[in-house]
């Protein structure tokens, strides 16, 4: 992932990029959905499952929502 990705920058409080690619390789899902109406609509979705015991990793979160969120 590069750094200014989204034109922000790795801190040093973020996670090592290559950690956050094998737990999603593993624990994560992409889903592409199409609704077919009047227009044609694409909806992409990205969604993680973990255990209890890895509720620590939420922290990561922010880190995604600052480089993804384009609502």
């Amino acid at each position: 992932m590069p750094a200014n990705l989204n034109n922000g920058q790795l801190g040093a409080s973020d996670p090592n990029p290559f950690y956050i690619t094998g737990l999603i390789d593993a624990e994560g899902c992409f889903r592409v959905e199409v609704y077919n109406g009047k227009k044609i609509v694409f909806a992409l979705r990205f969604a993680i499952k973990l255990h209890n015991v890895d509720l620590p990793l939420e922290k990561y979160s922010s880190f995604f929502r600052r480089r993804f969120n384009h609502n």
